[in-house]
């Protein structure tokens, strides 16, 4: 009786003791399993972020015959429109930059000039595809040529973006350049550059006026002494408008 008690608890023992070996293994193999998936997991989510730069990667290059509007879009601009922004400038993207914005090119050797409310501006195409837009006025033989030489140089120090100069045919020009070389960066800005001229042209007026008043002043101080009389306000002149 003693015996077979002891053989069953034995028996007992030896099947306590499997089964929580097997509750042992079952854990160790689910933290294996668990272990293999979360590398699976990490090696998906390397495969789809390679995946992702590969396609970012893989951009259409300007004037691709298979590049197209319809191709798959990036960033909300698709592949084609892209490529179409950053084309190199030629005269016929200069054109059509023109066009886009409303106005009418009028091309003339390699100078295409159009219209903005009254104004003549030009787009000057010699070093295709960098471009640069002028504004010029002619000035009266009879002015004082340095007067005009040093308010441009003055502007040129202070104004934005802008150059002026008085060329050899009493031309003043106010010139933006070196800015674009592709069609999209000249669709979008060349309204903007329209108003760095005439900022500048706003500056040189300033210029041409206090520069005017300081050398009647220095010919005033060289002559007789004579009664003074305060100068009248709003005597300042627009020369270019």
């Amino acid at each position: 009786m003693i015996a077979a008690f002891i053989i069953a608890l034995v028996v007992a023992l030896v099947f306590i003791g499997f089964f929580f070996d097997e509750r042992n293994a079952s854990k160790d193999y689910n933290r294996s399993v668990e272990q293999s998936l979360s590398g699976i997991r990490a090696s998906i989510s390397l495969l789809d972020d390679r995946l992702a730069s590969l396609s970012s990667d893989s951009k259409t290059e300007p004037g691709d015959k298979n590049s197209s509007p319809e191709q798959v879009e990036k960033g909300g601009v698709s592949v084609g429109k892209e490529s179409e922004y950053l084309s190199p400038l030629t005269r016929e993207k200069v054109l059509a930059a023109i066009r886009f914005n409303g106005f009418v090119p009028e091309v003339e050797d390699d100078m295409a000039s159009f219209r903005y409310e009254g104004e003549v501006f030009v787009v000057h195409m010699e070093s295709l595809p960098l471009i640069f837009l002028s504004k010029d006025y002619s000035i009266d033989p009879e002015s004082d040529l340095e007067v005009y030489r040093k308010a441009a140089s003055e502007t040129s120090q202070n104004a934005a973006l802008v150059d002026v100069i008085v060329r050899d045919n009493n031309v003043l020009s106010f010139i933006v350049g070196g800015l674009e070389k592709v069609y999209g960066g000249l669709r979008d800005n060349l309204v903007d550059y329209i108003r760095i001229i005439r900022n500048g042209q706003a500056i040189f007026n300033d210029e041409w006026n206090r520069i005017t008043e300081e050398k009647a002043k220095a010919e005033e101080k060289d002559k007789a002494p004579e009664i003074a009389f305060p100068p009248s306000k709003g005597s300042g002149k627009t020369i270019v408008s």
